[in-house]
């Protein structure tokens, strides 16, 4: 820190980059916590998750340090199966592809398999919740559509 750095505008500028810091800080220590909770070592840390711990209470109670008492949650991962439900939903219902439920399914935590997307929806054209609307070979794969119950007239 240059004596220039002392005006009002230079720690102005000096308290955003720290704020900004600390901000990350909280951010990668949220990351860490649930990659332990998810049983998976901890890129980067010796030791893995335990060390993950210690270095979690540490940093939070590092000489010099204010107590941070807000908690940053972190909502859990939804199943497949439910992610797959929810994305059938927003599909058109003139009818997708498999492609476009994959990618109505993606999430910070990682996309689901194309195999086990096309296990779902032949398991759910058996149970008569998915039909079929056009039956193609080849990469694209067919086109199936999610059957409404308003639509079939079958309600109770």
């Amino acid at each position: 820190m240059n004596l220039s750095d002392l005006s009002i505008e230079g720690l102005t500028q000096l308290e955003a980059r720290l704020a900004a810091d600390l901000e990350m800080v909280k951010r990668v220590k949220a990351l860490v916590v649930e990659y332990q909770k998810m049983g998976m070592r901890s890129p980067g840390i010796p030791g893995g998750p335990a060390s993950a711990t210690a270095l979690g209470i540490s940093a939070t109670n590092a000489p010099g340090t204010p107590p941070d008492h807000t908690v940053l949650a972190v909502p859990p991962q939804k199943k497949a199966e439910e992610r797959l439900t929810e994305a059938l939903a927003t599909m058109k219902p003139d009818g997708f592809i498999l492609k476009e439920l994959s990618r109505a399914t993606y999430s910070p935590h990682g996309c689901i398999d194309k195999d086990e997307i096309k296990r779902w929806v032949k398991g759910m054209v058996r149970k008569g919740k998915v039909r079929v609307v056009e039956i193609r070979a080849g990469r694209i794969g067919s086109v199936y559509a999610a059957v409404h119950p308003e639509a079939s007239g079958t309600e109770a």
